[in-house]
């Protein structure tokens, strides 16, 4: 399985902990980038590979709660911010 990545400067906006394990983990740092100012660009046929190999038991746990305390946690970084960006026009 593949799962995109990004990779951005030191300054980006850090990863929110209140997300760990949490369906929105991923979303949340692009999500404050681009209401930050951030923009991204795509960029086809590249990829990343790990050398070696991992058996199952190296892998971590990837499954991600999803629940009603995961959408609450979204729904208040969300107004969050909306107080920390009140300046732009951009919305996540």
């Amino acid at each position: 399985p593949w799962k995109p990545y990004y990779v951005g400067p030191k300054d980006v906006p850090p990863f929110d902990s209140r997300f760990k394990a949490h369906a929105h983990a991923r979303i949340s740092q692009c999500c404050e980038s681009f209401m930050a100012g951030y923009d991204y660009a795509v960029l086809n046929n590249v990829y990343l590979y790990r050398l070696g190999f991992l058996d199952k038991s190296q892998l971590p746990n990837t499954k991600l709660i999803e629940d009603d305390t995961s959408l609450l946690l979204f729904q208040q970084f969300q107004e969050d911010l909306l107080k920390r960006y009140s300046n732009t026009t951009r919305r996540c």
